[in-house]
This record gives C-alpha cells, sequence and structure tokens, in this order.
C-alpha cells in the first residue's frame, strides 16, 4: 500500500511539475533567434565548464562574503540528493538502496547526508536571522522567502526525526551521526511509538519535497530552473577564453544584434518594442534571476538616487512576460477549441446546406430567409410543398434552416448550438486579445522612461551577477525603441545626435578642425605615411575637447620618444559612433561605423591605438558586425609594452602619492585591469600607488557611459560626485584615469568639491610623458596647465 500511495503521489508531482515548466518554456520561447552573439551553441566544452565553474562550483557567490551561506545551502543540497535520490527510487521500489556501492563508500555517503542536513539547517537559521535581524538592503522577509526558507528547514528537520525514530524503532544497524544522536536522546520511546513517529516524518518529508518542487517555478527560487541553462548559453564573446582562464576572465562583452534596416516595416528592423522582440536568450535571463540584488547594490544609477534597479528591472520584464504569455496560451487554447469546432460546422453545412429547398445560394442555405435572402422568422411556417416565399418562410421541403434541417419552420443561425459556442468562443477570444492590447506599453509604460535613461551602461550589474544576465543590452534595446519607434529622445541627446549627423562629433565642432590639435607637432598622416604599424585613433574627445587634447598631444610625445611607427587617419576619420549605439539611435551609429569600416579597410589598417576605452570596445567588439577586423589596442596596453621593450625610459618623479580610477569601458567591458596598473608602478612616485576602495571589477562609474557624457543629472546625487568623494577620502594628490571621459568627469567634481587646486587629474599618457627625459626627437608637446606638487607638467629643457 505504502509504494502505490508513494507512485501516485510522485507521479501526480512530476506530471504537474514538467506541466509548469513546458508552460514557463512556451513563454520564453516566444523570443526572437538570438543573432546578436556568438552561437550559443558551440563551443560546448567550454561552456560545460563555465557549468561546472559557475554553477556547480558556484564561483560568483563566492566572491560576496555576504552571500557564503548560500554555498553550504546549494552544496548542502547537492550531497543531500543522494539520500533524496534513495528515498524517492526506495519509495516506489522498497528493495532498493545504494549499498550496492560498497559497504564503506554508502556509510561515508550516508554520514555526510547526515552531517550537511545539520549545516544546511544552520544555514537557514541564519537566513532567517538575516532577514529579519540585519535586514540587509533589498534582502527583505517576506512569505514567499519565509516559506521557502520554512520548506528547506522542515525538509532538514523531519530528515533528522524520520531517521532517529527509525533507529529506535528498529535498534540494532548503522546509524548516522547526527540522527544517531537524536536517537539517543529518544531512546525511550517505544518500538510502536518510535515506528508512528518516523512515519509521519517520512510522509511530510515527502510531502514537503513534492510541494517544494511544485513550487519552485511560481516564487524566487524559479533560478533554480533558469540559471544553469543561462549559464551554459552565456555569451562567450567573439574571443572565448582559453580553458585555463575560464575562472577569471571577464565575460562582459555587450554585444547587439545588428537591425536590419532594408526592410519597408518598421516593426520588422529588430527594435524591441514589446516582450517578444528580445530573443529567446535574453527572456531566458529573467527566470535565471537568483534576487540576490547585488547587481542594483553595486548600480551607480541606484547607488546615486536615480530610479534605476537592474533587478526590479529584470522582475518587471519577468512579470511582463509571464502576463502576455499567459494571455497568448489562453488565445491559442481557444483557438485550438474553435478549430474542431469550425471544420464540424462547415462539414455540416456541406452535407446538408443545399437540401431540396429553393434558398440555397452558392451551394449554401440561407438561414435568413426563402429565395429572396430575407431574415427568417423563427415561427414562419413553410408552404404546402415546402418551397419558400419571399416573406422569410421556410423553403424546400423542411430544410432551409441554419443547420440544413427544417420541420416546416424556419430557425434562425443564432439557435445552431455548434455556431453558439463558436461565436462565444470567438467573443472570448476577441476580450483576452483586448486585454493584451489595453497592457501599458512595455517601454515607456511598464518599464519606465527614466528608468532607461538613468543607467550608464557601466556593467558593474552584469559582472556581479551570478548567472550572467545580460542587463545593459535590454536597457540599450529598450532606449532603441524610444529613440526609434516612438520619438521620445532627451533634448541633450537629440542636440548630440544632431552634432553627430552634421560634424561627425558629438561636441558639435566643425568636422574641418580634427586636426587643430596637431598643429606644429608633425603628426604623421595616413596619406603621407601609408602602411604604418599602428594607426593612432584620436578620438572626438582627444581632437575637440581643450582638455583632452593635452592627453593626445602626450601620447604623441610618448610615441615619437618609443619610435613608434605610426599615423593617424586626420579629417578621414569621424565618431565610431558609441555615443549614438549606447543612446539608442541604431540608424545614426550604422552610418558612422559603415564609413569608418570602409576607411579603415581602405588604408589596409591592422593595428589600431587608442586613448579612449569607449573608442577600443567599439572598434573592437562593434565593427566586426561591419567587416572590420582589426587588433585593438589600448595606449596603457601599449604603453606596457613600450616599457617592457625598454624603448620609454622614465626618471623623472610624477607624482607623490597617486589613485587609480578604474574606467568601466577599459576593464569590465573589457577586461583590462593590469596594464594602467604596470604603468603607473614603473613610474618614479615618492609614495607609491593606493587603490580605491572601489577598484577592478567593482569600481565605481565616473556617470559619463551609455551617452550619459551629454546629458544632465537631474535626479539625486551626481554619479562623478560619489565617486570624486571616494577619491578624496584616499588624500591623493593626483588622480590617474585611462579614459578621456573619466578625465573630463572627476576633473569637474573635483572643481564642484573645489578641490582642483590641490589634487590633479592627469591621464596615464600624461604621467608617462612627464616621467621621460627633457628632450625627444621632434618638437616639444605643451602639456596642460596642471600643478603636482610645484612643477609644472611640460617638457622640460635641459
Amino acid at each position: 500500500m505504502k509504494p502505490a500511495i508513494f507512485t501516485a503521489l510522485f507521479a501526480a508531482a512530476v506530471a504537474f511539475f514538467v506541466w509548469t515548466v513546458r508552460r514557463l518554456a512556451k513563454f520564453m520561447l516566444v523570443g526572437k533567434p538570438d543573432t546578436g552573439a556568438a552561437n550559443r551553441f558551440a563551443d560546448i566544452p567550454k561552456r560545460l565548464a563555465m557549468v561546472l565553474i559557475y554553477f556547480f562550483g558556484q564561483k560568483k557567490v563566492a566572491e560576496e562574503k555576504h552571500s557564503r551561506h548560500h554555498l553550504i545551502i546549494f552544496w548542502g543540497f547537492l550531497v543531500i540528493g543522494f539520500g533524496t535520490t534513495e528515498m524517492l527510487i526506495g519509495g516506489v521500489i522498497p528493495s532498493f538502496s545504494f549499498k550496492f556501492i560498497g559497504k564503506t563508500p554508502y556509510h561515508i555517503a550516508k554520514w555526510s547526508v547526515d552531517v550537511f542536513n545539520l549545516l544546511v539547517l544552520a544555514a537557514i537559521g541564519f537566513g532567517f536571522f538575516r532577514r529579519i535581524v540585519l535586514q540587509p538592503r533589498l534582502i527583505p522577509m517576506n512569505w514567499d522567502a519565509g516559506l521557502i526558507l520554512g520548506m528547506i528547514g522542515g525538509l532538514m528537520l523531519t530528515h533528522f526525526m524520520y531517521h532517529a525514530f527509525h533507529y529506535v524503532a528498529s535498534p540494532g544497524g548503522w546509524q548516522a551521526p547526527v540522527s544517531g544522536m537524536i536517537a539517543s536522546w529518544a531512546s525511550n520511546a517505544s518500538p510502536r511509538t518510535a515506528h508512528i513517529v518516523s512515519e509521519v516524518n517520512y510522509w511530510v518529508h515527502i510531502v514537503i519535497l513534492f510541494s517544494f518542487l511544485n513550487y519552485i517555478p511560481y516564487s524566487k527560487h524559479i533560478h533554480l530552473l533558469g540559471s544553469l541553462p543561462n549559464i551554459y548559453f552565456m555569451d562567450l564573446g567573439p574571443a572565448a577564453p582559453k580553458a585555463t582562464d575560464l575562472g577569471s576572465v571577464s565575460r562582459n562583452r555587450q554585444l547587439f544584434p545588428k537591425l536590419n534596416f532594408d526592410v519597408e516595416d518598421p516593426s520588422e528592423i529588430g527594435v524591441v518594442a514589446k516582450i517578444e522582440d528580445f530573443s529567446w536568450k535574453s527572456l531566458l535571463d529573467q527566470y535565471a534571476c537568483t534576487e540576490c540584488a547585488r547587481c542594483t547594490d553595486y548600480c551607480p544609477a541606484y547607488n546615486t538616487d536615480k530610479p534605476l534597479s537592474p533587478m526590479h528591472l529584470i522582475h518587471d520584464l519577468r512579470d511582463e512576460m509571464l502576463d502576455v504569455g499567459k494571455a497568448r496560451l489562453k488565445i491559442e487554447k481557444l483557438r485550438l477549441q474553435l478549430l474542431p469546432l469550425e471544420a464540424k460546422h462547415a462539414a455540416h453545412a456541406n452535407g446538408h446546406g443545399n437540401g431540396h429547398g429553393h434558398g440555397a445560394a452558392e451551394g449554401e442555405h440561407k438561414a435568413e430567409g426563402g429565395e429572396h435572402g430575407h431574415e427568417a422568422k423563427a415561427d414562419a411556417p413553410g408552404d404546402g410543398d415546402g418551397h419558400g416565399n419571399g416573406d422569410g418562410h421556410g423553403n424546400g421541403d423542411g430544410h432551409g434552416n441554419g443547420d440544413g434541417h427544417g420541420d416546416g419552420h424556419g430557425v434562425t443561425v443564432y439557435e445552431d448550438p455548434i455556431l453558439i459556442e463558436i461565436n462565444a468562443l470567438k467573443k472570448e477570444i476577441a476580450t483576452v486579445e483586448a486585454k493584451v492590447e489595453a497592457m501599458p506599453a512595455l517601454v515607456g509604460g511598464r518599464i519606465k522612461e527614466e528608468t532607461l535613461w538613468s543607467c550608464t551602461t557601466c556593467g558593474a550589474c552584469q559582472q556581479v551577477c551570478p548567472v550572467f544576465i545580460e542587463h545593459p543590452l535590454k536597457i540599450i534595446q529598450m532606449r532603441q525603441s524610444l529613440i526609434m519607434l516612438q520619438d521620445k529622445v532627451p533634448v541633450e541627446i537629440q542636440r548630440t545626435m544632431r552634432n553627430l549627423e552634421r560634424n561627425q562629433n558629438p561636441w558639435g565642432v566643425g568636422a574641418d578642425k580634427r586636426m587643430e590639435w596637431a598643429e606644429g607637432l608633425e603628426v604623421p598622416l595616413i596619406d603621407e605615411h601609408p602602411d604604418p604599424e599602428y594607426i593612432l585613433w584620436v578620438g572626438c574627445a582627444g581632437a575637440f575637447d581643450d582638455r583632452i587634447k593635452q592627453q593626445t598631444k602626450a601620447m604623441v610625445k610618448v610615441l615619437k620618444a618609443a619610435g613608434v611607427d605610426y599615423a593617424v587617419l586626420g579629417h578621414r576619420e569621424a565618431c565610431t559612433g558609441d555615443p549614438a549605439r549606447r543612446a539608442g539611435d541604431e540608424m545614426q551609429f550604422h552610418a558612422l561605423a559603415t564609413q569608418n569600416v570602409e576607411t579603415l579597410n581602405e588604408v589596409k589598417a591592422k593595428k589600431v591605438i587608442t586613448s579612449c576605452p569607449h573608442c577600443l570596445h567599439t572598434l573592437k567588439n562593434d565593427y566586426p558586425q561591419y567587416g572590420g577586423h582589426y587588433e585593438v589596442i589600448h595606449h596603457t596596453q601599449l604603453i606596457g609594452h613600450l616599457l617592457d621593450e625598454k624603448k620609454l625610459a622614465p626618471s623623472v618623479e610624477v607624482a607623490s602619492n597617486i589613485t587609480y580610477h578604474d574606467s568601466c569601458y577599459l576593464g569590465r567591458w573589457n577586461g583590462e585591469y593590469d596594464a594602467p596598473r604596470r604603468v603607473l608602478d614603473a613610474l618614479p612616485i615618492a609614495g607609491g600607488r593606493v587603490e580605491l576602495e572601489r577598484n577592478r571589477e567593482h569600481g565605481f562609474c565616473c556617470g559619463a557611459g551609455g551617452s550619459r557624457m551629454w546629458m544632465e543629472e537631474h535626479q539625486g546625487q551626481r554619479v562623478n560626485l560619489n565617486r570624486t568623494d571616494e577619491i578624496l577620502k584616499t588624500g591623493v594628490k593626483t588622480v590617474a584615469v585611462a579614459c578621456p571621459f573619466c578625465n573630463v568627469m572627476i576633473t569637474d567634481g573635483m572643481k564642484d568639491r573645489g578641490a582642483d587646486e590641490d589634487v590633479k587629474v592627469l591621464d596615464i599618457a600624461e604621467l608617462v610623458a612627464k616621467s621621460l627625459p627633457s628632450r625627444f626627437q621632434g618638437n616639444p608637446v605643451p602639456m596642460p596647465p596642471q600643478v603636482v606638487g610645484t612643477e609644472d607638467i611640460g617638457v622640460r629643457e635641459e
């Protein structure tokens, strides 16, 4: 009897679970094919390695000390799974056990299961304590969390009670340590009482287990279903890492699907306007979210009181997917019910519609009335021979009503039971469709405009996510909808896009002035010096911003001092399109990318140097979509190489002490944290380098990414001021940066705090140029009018 009851419960639980998972999969698979990232079905060995490291190994979870109790719960469940599997199989086949693996291995396994049950129970207790007493930000105590923690705790307690009282009821066998200890405390219980208590706990354990299984898809623990496939299908990027690097390489790539501008219908371009427009992988992200809140905790927008929480953004998208998915499934179900009814009605009409009467029209009787097509009356009698007349009386020999039958009286179509059911279903379908249409728009509705424009695309959310959800990609795709479909563009972005269109730079300076920065420097142009080893990509900031021009000149000094073979594109260079793509104006980006790729391919560029991480990211990761494949190098990487090759010999002290601010687009998006630090450590700095509290992968954004460089901050604290305050706490006199945007934002922050005379913000190229001997080949390069200590940053004359 017991196996039969267990088998029935087991089958019912599994069947309902499979039904739920299949339903959830349908919601996700309405997404479009994933065309914007690397083939997610390729590199199977690497993907399996990712699953081992990040799912089973929980590497991302282990990085956060506040979350490490989850490791005990997760790994504990893996170990406990041995005992659970034995219990499930044994419930169907009572004689089954894993004893066939050998006495000693079996006892070790059972001993481990018992101990890990205690560890998991302790972790669950801490989970309650953490949520109720410690109350960390964004980790609330709610019914969902309480129920999940309670069920897991219940599984652990019933495990101990079942085994302990089983030992009391059947003494003499091998006992697991914790359960055995409890058994010793309950040793005075009679065998019958112990058996009853053991059986009750067994069934309670089973009921909790099956309930938990089916509650998972409807709770925050849905990530147990979504996280493994989400990690497996993660974007490995254009250059997948070697197996030995899998545990350390940055996974952020921020690759966008290339839109199709050749179609006439705007809805076919590929812009995300509704939930179905996301790729299936993007929708899978919603199921993977663990609700750990790390993405929000590290988000610079959220931490400066902007209306953006990456975690809640994912929740809103999941709610949209479920709401729309449920409605679509209901419509699909109703249409499946409709099909056989329509087929039945059509067959019935074809079989009887022509009858013997004279009221048929094109092979089908008109129930609306006789030969003349007047509306039939339900109580109108037919004539003796069944002929219909023009006033709506039945015709033929009684045939001629809506279902092809009659007894001399006309019957209206509305009394046909099949048609009544068909019309009812059509009405219900129309009602559900109307509800879907009446839902608020996804972009600008459920997901607010101010939420989307708050993002700096720094990648902090994606970097810390333990299951590799791609938040920034979704945000920018929805920005595309605002700009390209809804024409809802902030005024500052409108101005920036006009500047890009008219002058090919976001500053709006005339394109004919792009080379004014190089006057008197004898900078080689590509037309004068074809086929150089390197193309120096100056960038718009380096060419037009008065402050950043100085770091461009410093870089020229470094290149000349090291004898690097390079040339610049000059007036043939245009903005890479980074501001347009991050803002969501994909059409503007398309035009700029196409133009620049044609230019670079025409000059046969092989290696490109840039001082701007935003240019680096676009040239390196976005341009391959347009046929531009180049080795793109950040200037700190090249300088580091030149130092290693002894082609640069820094000898002049550049600062009393220094700190380095990590660029998001150099670090998180392109995995380069060490090159800038290696260069700084090679320079003569009396007090050495001081690390900021938030550094490397967890560095804090300057606030300029995602086209925010061109927008004002109207809510909360300015992001750059948050970072500036952190820098000032270190007491350093010099801040090194490796990005022109960071340079501008941190400099502005120092001015706002009144510290610009005491703390200088310098690009690494400027520091290296200052550290070099007093002359180099060519003309001296004027350095920015800033002071470090009491020395002007300029070219020293001997």
